[in-house]
């Protein structure tokens, strides 16, 4: 009986973290692209013409495609890093990780910013986009706003007071849509001026949040620096795996095609991309769940096969669920783009799905696997996603895109399978994590300011 009360206990718990997190996605995810970027659009239409109005939309989402495949990556890292070791240590330490990851988070994003904000110009010209040429440097330093506040906002998910981190992002994302008066009054430089005010937003939520936090002292730990240095790397590009479905394609379309081309692939790409959410979520709310478990041993072998088999069911039910909808979906969001989008929504529903099994490996791969395993699946993966967006959008346009994004993401998806499968179902091996939580040849009093 007791352990009934337990099990219930735990899985009424799990439940309450899952339906938060889900949430949260729901306010980034549901409030932009299923609200925001087809109003955007229509706006855009209205505004100038049909032709002018797509062609403005597609140089709007690579601006975005931009900060969110290179600029977040590295801070994806550091999140990361806080959500799997935070756990293993009291609140004094943990604000002094967070003080840490802060810093790093700062001295890593800042190049990237600044590359957008000083080369912004340049980099427009290079795509002949005059929209994009105004709209990087705005990016720039927004990509630096929101990456420090998403950094020091993962700890929420740790304590689990996860209503802070939704009411952080709802105010965020709501101040999203000052876009659409913005641009009305300002032009595309308006687009610009609503994304820096809603990361500088983010960024004094979490400053007033957590103002303790910034009070102490040390502001630096070397300990925390060196132990998030080791793990960094591979939680960095496991999530530029996971961006580059879809903003990798997007970036390179855009070089070789027009504007209204971009836009309907974006239409659909974006929008098959929230099928991703019950993965992506389940990927992270693990992550963070594994955080005191220190070998795969913990886990039997059954475990592990019903696992795989599991994330395989769901990532049918995912492609099954999307390839139905299709239609409804596009007509309701992005009814001018419904004949060009809706050739490509089953090649990215597949992408997405596909998505979805790597990210259920994400967790277990990262967690146990030798850190210097990831940069040798990274480089497989992506290059597994350029070269057929290299084969195939030069001719083939959107439709190359999408195509070349189930390929790449299939690849991805059955490399990392393979190494879960390999490691965790057939291997008589119980692997270590390399979490450095308390070693002792480093001195965890020692700081730096």
């Amino acid at each position: 009986m007791l352990g009934q009360v337990v099990r219930i206990s735990y899985l009424a718990r799990f439940g309450k973290y899952a339906s938060w997190t889900v949430l949260d996605q729901a306010v980034m995810l549901g409030l932009t692209r299923l609200v925001l970027f087809p109003v955007l659009l229509w706006i855009f239409i209205q505004a100038l013409d049909e032709q002018a109005g797509e062609n403005l939309f597609g140089s709007f989402a690579l601006a975005i495609g931009f900060v969110n495949l290179i600029g977040n990556s590295p801070s994806n890292g550091l999140s990361g890093y806080v959500l799997r070791d935070a756990i293993n240590h009291e609140a004094d330490q943990q604000r002094l990780m967070l003080r840490t990851v802060l810093l790093l988070s700062i001295i890593i994003t800042l190049p990237v910013a600044l590359v957008y904000v000083v080369g912004g110009g340049s980099i427009g010209r290079a795509y002949g986009d005059a929209a994009l040429t105004v709209l990087l440097p705005f990016m720039g330093v927004y990509l630096l706003l929101f990456n420090v506040a998403e950094t020091m906002i993962s700890i929420y998910r740790v304590r689990r007071t996860f209503g802070w981190m939704v009411l952080i992002h709802s105010i965020h994302f709501g101040l999203l849509f000052l876009t659409v008066p913005f641009y009305l009054f300002w032009g595309v430089a308006g687009l610009g001026y609503a994304y820096v005010l809603a990361g500088i937003a983010a960024l004094l939520g979490v400053i007033l949040l957590e103002r303790q936090t910034f009070l102490e002292r040390p502001y630096y730990s070397r300990r925390f620096r060196i132990a998030a240095l080791k793990v960094w790397l591979p939680f960095s590009a496991a999530a530029f795996i996971h961006l580059s479905s879809g903003y990798l394609d997007r970036l390179l379309l855009g070089y070789w095609w027009p504007g209204a081309e971009l836009a309907a692939f974006v239409a659909a790409a974006a929008t098959a991309r929230i099928l991703q959410l019950p993965g992506s979520q389940a990927s992270i709310l693990l992550l963070s769940l594994l955080g005191r478990i220190q070998t795969s041993g913990r886990f039997s072998r059954q475990f592990y096969t019903l696992y795989a088999a599991g994330s395989l069911f769901t990532a049918l039910m995912v492609f099954a669920l999307g390839s139905l909808l299709g239609r409804f979906v596009l007509n309701w969001l992005y009814p001018s783009l419904l004949e060009e989008a809706l050739p490509l929504w089953n090649w990215v529903v597949g992408a997405a799905a596909a998505a979805n099994v790597f990210l259920a490996c994400r967790p277990f791969v990262t967690k146990f696997l030798p850190p210097n395993w990831i940069p040798i699946l990274v480089g497989t993966c992506v290059a597994a996603r350029l070269v057929p967006v290299v084969l195939l959008v030069p001719r083939g346009g959107s439709l190359g895109a999408a195509q070349a994004m189930l390929i790449g993401s299939g690849i991805a998806a059955s490399i990392w399978l393979v190494v879960f499968l390999r490691y965790f179902v057939f291997s008589k091996t119980d692997l270590s994590s390399r979490i450095i939580v308390d070693d002792p040849t480093i001195d965890g009093t020692t700081t730096e300011s």
